[in-house]
């Protein structure tokens, strides 16, 4: 937020965490359907509790009878749950400014540029891109990612970390795992060719 206000030309898209984020501090809902484990946004491998943090809040954290809200699944919200999590609802009102929200809420799902396509997550094989789904842009892995056909452009996403970047012909994935200790992962693509940054310099990543 502080670089595009400053007018640097960075273009930041909508990942499925933000989304998670931005819903709970407005609404609540800390469960999505997307999640097949049927875990919460306050997990801690979700990283809800994390982040609710780094703006002060401090629970609660745990029901009435000392259950981790993060250790209960979705069809396992009970009254006592919703209770705790109403009132870390209310905190997190209280502590995320609104002007955070509406920059995430107002970010791009995807952005073209030079015969790329980059979104969070991936896009639904076959489908034009002005009928995708927004779940499937945040939230999608197969079949997106058995896809072997060419898209209609070279799609650079994240969203299933890799130990190292992948180039498969059809799509780049850039993952890298930062957000679970591993390194974020920088690319220079030019005229179709895909190198990636690091500490000697840029590396050419083939198909």
């Amino acid at each position: 937020m502080t670089g595009q206000a400053e007018g640097r030309p960075w273009i930041v898209l909508l990942g499925n965490h933000d989304r998670m984020f931005s819903r709970f501090v407005r609404t609540g809902q800390a469960a999505d359907d997307n999640i097949k484990s049927n875990r919460l946004w306050l997990d801690d491998r979700l990283g809800g509790r994390a982040t609710l943090r780094s703006y002060g809040v401090e629970g609660p954290w745990e029901d009435a009878r000392g259950r981790p809200l993060g250790d209960i699944r979705a069809p396992d919200v009970d009254a006592p749950a919703r209770e705790a999590m109403a009132r870390l609802h209310e905190a997190a009102r209280a502590a995320v400014p609104e002007a955070h929200l509406d920059w995430i809420d107002a970010l791009p799902l995807t952005h073209e540029a030079e015969g790329c396509l980059f979104v969070h997550a991936g896009i639904r094989p076959g489908v034009p891109l002005a009928q995708q789904a927004e779940d499937d842009l945040i939230w999608i892995r197969d079949p997106f990612l058995l896809e072997t056909a060419p898209h209609p452009w070279l799609v650079v996403h994240g969203h299933t970390p890799v130990e190292a970047p992948e180039h498969h012909g059809n799509r780049v994935n850039i993952d890298t795992g930062a957000g679970y200790g591993g390194p974020v992962t920088a690319m220079a693509i030019e005229d179709g060719t895909v190198w990636v940054l690091g500490e000697t310099g840029r590396e050419r990543l083939e198909p």
